[in-house]
């Protein structure tokens, strides 16, 4: 478990396709010291612990097909095909937009403009997932437990989060029209 703590003057950091643990921007008030813009993508995050998953001050967040395990508290958020079992607390909800993506419901949560997007009441449970664990089999992916407005709530049609451009739910969905196509007439798949 290690925190990814950005200090100095840092105009873009980009995590791509990457399991990291929670990613903060390290500078006190007043330091002149931040990041412009964090753009995660493909990616999950995780906090083991209370701390937010993500968290910074000034920084402009972009959250693309990700899967968040924790809290998101940042200055601004773009979220897209994205997943957060936490609750996200956006301070600017002026700017940004939560497309496409679920999050906890809670009572301190802010979001920016939301477009197709879901807050789950009672936040976002586990057996939603097939694995929690790193290193699990099945990892941050989608159970078939979870509801079917989450596994093809993607832009795409796809389930929300890391596991987007897999697009597995469209691949079982060809899978079964093959089936049923080639298959016997007393045959039926299942």
């Amino acid at each position: 478990y290690v925190a990814l703590g950005v200090r100095g003057q840092v105009e873009e950091r980009v995590i791509d396709r990457a399991i990291v643990g929670p990613v903060r921007e390290a500078s006190a008030a007043g330091d002149s010291c931040s990041i412009g813009r964090l753009t995660i993508r493909d990616s999950i995050v995780q906090s083991l612990t209370d701390a937010p998953a993500i968290s910074t001050r000034v920084a402009a967040v972009a959250l693309e097909r990700s899967t968040v395990f924790g809290d998101v508290d940042v200055d601004r958020l773009e979220a897209s095909d994205s997943l957060i079992q936490g609750v996200v607390r956006v301070v600017d909800n002026q700017h940004g937009c939560f497309r496409f993506s679920a999050a906890a419901a809670d009572e301190t949560a802010r979001l920016p403009r939301q477009y197709q997007s879901q807050l789950v009441a009672g936040g976002v449970p586990n057996h939603w997932f097939v694995a929690r664990r790193f290193g699990n089999a099945g990892y941050a992916q989608l159970s078939e437990t979870c509801p079917e407005s989450i596994r093809r709530g993607g832009e795409n049609g796809a389930e929300m989060g890391a596991f987007n451009r897999v697009i597995d739910a469209i691949r079982r969905d060809d899978v079964r029209i093959k089936l049923d196509e080639y298959a016997p007439i007393s045959v039926i798949a299942d």
